[in-house]
């Protein structure tokens, strides 16, 4: 659960060359404070997070360092973050209108210091013209789930652990390479998708039973999630490429070569449907989704070659079958 200890929120329109707001004195209303919680949470939690690491001397650790002081005020150190944020933006030709907020905020026992630039959606609404006629007119709004135009990061204020959570625009990494000048390390989804497409390519190679390590590498991926246990890329392999080590050993040479660090960042991931399914499709145009467990459940599902070069599928013990 998020706890909002101080909060700042701006108005913000580089292409029209506006910013305003300021610290926000007030208490939030409860339908406002429920929007700011739920975004804020998937902030800390979203699966596109990307850990990086603060330059010594870098100028908002300068800053903190002054609040955490007593120097100066929360709302002189959001002030000064909105303002070189929204230079930034300028200065990348990112001009798209926004809601920015500025945050300390309490999660897991820890303080942060947050960000979350919120992009609009567009829609329309109902209104009445001059003359009472319903008509339709366009409209902003903001959505209650992270966009992939919205940039945010969570950074401790304890040991100054830092997760970024942006998309690449034309300029690069606005938020982590231009704004907080740091290199972060992949996200989950881009470690995972990297992962998917290795273990594809090297059962292929192998000729291996490319479903199956498919599976494998989800169910061993799915299962330190759940528990919150630590992964390292060199266990992952060896469950995946049991019965081929050198298979495994290339695994680990291509994912240092992505930048992929040896223990993999589960922290805080969720388990998604795409972790949890596997879906396969033949080439006579069937498809299946099934639950990765599954593929150790032969009293469920069974995957057989025949000698022949065939491959035969069986779904078993079903007593009901429903049509989507």
């Amino acid at each position: 659960m998020i706890e909002i200890k101080q909060i700042s929120s701006y108005i913000m329109d580089s292409g029209e060359r506006l910013l305003i707001g300021g610290e926000r004195k007030q208490v939030l209303g409860e339908e406002e404070r429920r929007f700011l919680f739920t975004k804020l949470e998937k902030l800390f939690s979203a699966n596109r997070r990307k850990e990086g690491t603060l330059a010594v001397n870098a100028w908002i650790s300068e800053q903190l360092r002054l609040f955490q002081q007593g120097e100066q005020s929360f709302e002189e150190l959001s002030a000064c973050i909105a303002q070189r944020y929204y230079d930034c933006k300028r200065e990348c030709n990112r001009f798209a209108p926004s809601a920015l907020v500025i945050a300390l905020a309490a999660y897991e026992e820890a303080h942060h210091l947050v960000l979350l630039d919120q992009s609009y959606r567009s829609g329309y609404h109902c209104i009445l013209d001059d003359r009472q006629q319903a008509v339709y007119a366009p409209t902003r709004f903001l959505s209650q789930t992270l966009l992939k135009d919205d940039f945010g990061f969570t950074l401790s204020l304890g040991d100054h652990t830092l997760h970024v959570l942006e998309q690449r625009s034309d300029r690069g990494y606005v938020l982590s390479e231009h704004f907080l000048q740091v290199q972060p390390s992949p996200s989950y989804d881009e470690i995972h998708r990297v992962m998917e497409e290795n273990v594809r390519g090297l059962s292929e190679k192998y000729e291996m039973d490319t479903t199956q390590a498919l599976t494998r590498m989800k169910q061993v991926t799915k299962s330190h999630v759940e528990e919150q246990e630590e992964l390292s890329v060199s266990d992952l392999a060896e469950e995946i490429f049991a019965e081929v080590p050198y298979a495994a050993d290339e695994f680990c040479m291509r994912m240092k070569q992505e930048g992929i660090r040896e223990m993999l960042p589960l922290e805080q991931v969720k388990v998604r449907r795409s972790l949890a399914m596997q879906r396969i499709k033949t080439d006579t145009g069937v498809e299946l989704a099934f639950p990765v467990e599954y593929m150790e459940e032969g009293d469920k599902l069974a995957i057989t070659h025949e000698r022949d070069g065939m491959i035969e599928i069986a779904v078993k013990n079903v007593s009901h079958i429903q049509n989507r």
